[in-house]
């Protein structure tokens, strides 16, 4: 019998699929439950007419790895250092912006050849080996829980990604998580909404590139598009103070941010920016307290894009 135990180690590629060779000492992210790996592959049937019942074993093509897990948002602990978790910002379409000394931020692009990552995923004793990976990224964030990520990974298929490889002795950075509370959360110039919990989902469409010269004839996945929802809940307050009826009947945009307290190296700032309520309010019930269940999508303009959703860290 074999424990459960898993690990994943991530590096940026400096050539799409290209292994990267994380290690580790450098690459290993923390993972919080166990991450979930599947294998995406099509049974090609072979229609062979036969002089009795049944079909004879198909051809199996595969198409991709994937690989979903949920990690901790934070900083790196020392302000204009990268954290961990800003190489799977990255690959999910995510430019990072080094100052050094004060911040680092993460501003979403339009790239369709985006940066990607080798991700090395141990279950026990056998090691899988995912390349050209993208992501997909959701941040469930709930008052007074820590901070964290959904992530959606996709990579090359490779018929020799599985080995069995010695479980390695990782490297975890020391950083704390900070829970979501003084989170400042404000509405355009309103302030004072009590909310407990915002939902984003970055919402990127993850597309292959289909090449017959490709080993399984997909050369590269990659970020067609993109749609960044969020959702929040917050109490009914009277509507000359905040009517979300207008904002959805008038697709009134509207951008809304939280800048949660943290210490030195540790404090996450998130933006959202030209949002707009598609989906009409609802109430909710929170405790007894009237709610409102709002949800809404940040949208380009004709003149600007790639401001849906920026992540600070300082």
């Amino acid at each position: 019998m074999e424990k459960v135990r898993s690990l994943i180690l991530i590096k940026i590629e400096t050539i799409y699929g290209s292994d990267a060779s994380p290690s580790e000492t450098t690459d290993a992210i923390i993972t919080l439950g166990e991450p979930t790996f599947d294998i995406v592959a099509n049974a090609k049937e072979r229609n062979i007419p036969l002089s009795y019942f049944g079909k004879i074993a198909p051809v199996i093509i595969g198409e991709a790895l994937k690989l979903s897990f949920k990690t901790e948002l934070k900083g790196s602990g020392t302000a204009g250092t990268a954290p961990q978790c800003g190489r799977l910002l990255r690959i999910a379409n995510f430019t990072e912006t080094i100052n050094a000394g004060t911040s680092v931020v993460y501003a979403l692009n339009s790239n369709l050849e985006g940066e990607s990552a080798t991700i090395y995923f141990w279950s026990g004793g056998t090691r899988h080996k995912l390349k050209g990976c993208v992501a997909s990224i959701k941040i469930p964030l709930q008052a007074g829980e820590l901070m964290t990520m959904d992530v959606e990974i996709t990579g090359l298929y490779d018929g020799s990604h599985y080995s069995d490889t010695t479980f390695p002795t990782p490297t975890f950075d020391n950083i704390l998580p900070q829970p979501w509370d003084n989170a400042a959360f404000k509405l355009d110039s309103i302030t004072d909404l009590v909310i407990s919990k915002l939902d984003i989902d970055l919402g990127n469409e993850i597309a292959k590139r289909s090449d017959a010269n490709a080993d399984t004839g997909i050369s590269r996945y990659y970020v067609k598009d993109r749609t960044v929802k969020f959702s929040f809940d917050p109490e009914k307050v009277a509507l000359t103070t905040f009517n979300p009826y207008t904002y959805h009947k008038n697709q009134t945009s509207f951008n809304i941010e939280t800048k949660p307290n943290g210490t030195a190296g540790n404090k996450i700032e998130i933006i959202g920016s030209g949002l707009v309520m598609d989906s009409p309010p609802k109430y909710g019930n929170r405790e007894n307290v009237i709610t409102w269940e709002l949800s809404a999508t940040a949208r380009p303009t004709l003149s600007a894009g790639n401001t849906e959703l920026q992540i600070t860290f300082k």
